[in-house]
């Protein structure tokens, strides 16, 4: 099992590409007056700069020194071209204690997302100076994980209120650990998917993202980053928070690891995974918020609301009107993420005239048409909603699902 060391901020802090020599990628110094380098930092101890994730990853702690006392301001901005904030607009975070100059800084940000890397820069300037003579450093984060390339050199660049900003391609994954809970069934899955090329941030997104609307039939088997690797290459992996178990080799799929749960703290909101990595580190990786369906109803001639599943039990028959809409409004726990879907399956996967359908989970509703309820065959059929929220921990390479479902009968 992993050491305590790995439930401290400390032990979770993210690497920085912090040179000194001059030009190399990660870390450099902007002259107040000029988008050149500086020779070398004067005020800004460069190697002092450390950046520990918090929490859920949303908030981070940064800590740095500076050669005599000053005061300073940060500014960060996402390495994802197409993600907020951008270099143009960064978010900027005056430090504490402005009238306070110091050698010593420790800083919180907030507001950050555990799916995304940023480019952090620090200005600092000694009273009675102004920001406008600040001297400024950039650096740019990176996960501290083999797995991980990074793709491109920071550029510095100073805009007219005198916040320097990095840019750069989107840090790359070579490897990726995947993570599957089934909440109803209380049984979880993780193994290592490794691309054919490595893979952004973004790609994996657009990967995650799923086509909304209805079809008739179910699509192919065709989601991503199932394969597994012949090694996962993790050791000591154990859970616990919303679901305590100990990681064991699939009997059928010695690939890929499996966990089975008595039972769930549903008043967690947060589900842990720790395990040892391929370096020896030990790391904790924080699952949250875990999204749960509160209540799912249906609604045809009547309405009627989905029972919690009950494995060992037969849901009742709903008898619905193929004239009229069949409609479907719920509600969930916690907060949705953005690569959040609720699917609705009518008739099992290899009926042709089966129903599928996609929907936005925080639309808290959709519709089925008619026309593909009159599609259906006499009879009964079994009805599957079931809510996928997927997240991203960039920081180890991670992809997370959790899954909550209700499942019913209806007769046409």
């Amino acid at each position: 099992m992993p050491s305590c060391a790995a439930l401290q901020p400390t032990c979770r802090r993210v690497a920085l590409i912090l040179s000194l020599i001059l030009g190399a990628p990660g870390c450099f110094l902007m002259s107040k007056t000029s988008s050149h380098r500086s020779a070398a930092s004067t005020l800004i101890v460069a190697n002092s700069v450390f950046i520990d994730r918090l929490g859920a990853g949303d908030s981070a702690r940064v800590q740095f020194k500076t050669t005599t006392n000053a005061v300073c301001e940060l500014a960060f901005n996402a390495q994802d071209a197409k993600s907020s904030p951008t270099q143009d607009q960064p978010t900027v975070v005056p430090c504490s204690n402005q009238t306070q100059a110091r050698t010593d800084f420790v800083e919180k940000l907030s507001g950050l997302r555990a799916d995304t890397l940023y480019y952090l820069t620090i200005s600092a300037w000694v009273p009675p100076a102004t920001k406008a003579q600040a001297e400024r450093l950039t650096v740019r984060e990176t996960p501290d994980n083999p797995a991980i390339v990074n793709n491109g050199n920071g550029n510095g660049n100073e805009n007219g209120n005198g916040n320097g900003s990095g840019t750069g391609s989107a840090t790359a994954f070579k490897e990726l650990l995947v993570a599957r809970l089934d909440i109803p069934l209380m049984s979880a899955e993780v193994h290592r998917h490794v691309p054919a090329n490595p893979v952004d941030t973004p790609t994996i997104k657009a990967n995650l993202t799923r086509k909304l609307g209805c079809q008739q039939g179910f699509p192919p088997n065709d989601a991503p980053f199932r394969d597994a690797a012949a090694d996962v290459s993790i050791k000591n992996l154990v859970t616990r928070d919303f679901a305590a178990a100990t990681a064991l080799p699939s009997p059928d799929h010695p690939e890929r690891l499996q966990l089975s749960y008595t039972a769930t703290n549903n008043g967690m909101n947060q589900w842990s995974l720790l395990y040892k990595a391929s370096n020896s580190r030990d790391i904790l990786v924080p699952v949250q918020p875990m999204s749960q369906i509160v209540n799912v109803e249906m609604e045809s001639a009547n309405i009627t609301n989905f029972d919690p599943p009950q494995l060992a039990k037969a849901a009742d028959l709903f008898k619905i009107d193929v004239t009229k809409p069949l409609k479907f409004s719920w509600t969930t726990g916690n907060n949705l993420l953005d690569l959040s879907y609720m699917t609705v399956q009518i008739g099992r996967p290899d009926y042709d005239k089966a129903i599928y359908c996609v929907f936005a989970a925080n639309k808290g509703g959709g519709t089925v048409d008619p026309a593909l309820l009159q599609n259906l065959d006499d009879g009964d059929q079994v009805v599957m909603v079931e809510l996928a929220s997927n997240q991203l921990w960039v920081k180890d390479g991670w992809i997370l699902t959790v899954y909550d479902w209700r499942s019913g009968r209806i007769e046409k």
